[in-house]
């Protein structure tokens, strides 16, 4: 890094765009990658389904 930035020519919210909502990434474990692949295929759905299945019954349990 540098010691010093100038942004004297910057822009204030340049990128700002109201409503926006951010989507944070979530990063799953490659084993588990693979066993989501596994059983997805097994069961004729994408893995995304199944994973959004998976995490939908795990937080209705929590709740409860």
């Amino acid at each position: 890094m540098e010691p010093e930035y100038d942004f004297s020519s910057g822009e204030r919210g340049k990128f700002y765009r109201r409503g926006a909502v951010f989507r944070f990434p979530i990063h799953i474990a490659p084993e588990l990658v693979d066993r989501l692949n596994e059983l997805a295929r097994k069961k004729g759905i994408a893995p995304s389904d199944l994973a959004n299945d998976m995490l939908k019954r795990a937080l209705e349990a929590e709740q409860s």
